[in-house]
């Protein structure tokens, strides 16, 4: 994982974010990505590794456990 995407990822554990704020940060990051790719910035093979990165860190589910009721 790039150091970039590590500090985010850092930023929401230690609650300096909000998890929206983590969610639209991450949207942000894969328009940013689509744009460099389309103007030749990077290869497909660095999207592919950045976008698979961007992929992990918005599937973790950083938000407090909900309470629940047990039957």
């Amino acid at each position: 994982m790039t150091h970039k995407y590590i500090l985010l990822e850092k930023k929401l554990i230690n609650g300096e974010i909000s998890p929206q704020e983590f969610k639209n940060l991450i949207d942000k990051e894969f328009e940013k990505l689509e744009d460099e790719l389309m103007t030749g910035e990077i290869t497909p093979d660095q999207q592919v590794e950045r976008y698979n990165e961007l992929l992990q860190m918005e599937s973790h589910s950083f938000e407090e456990p909900k309470p629940h009721e047990h039957i």
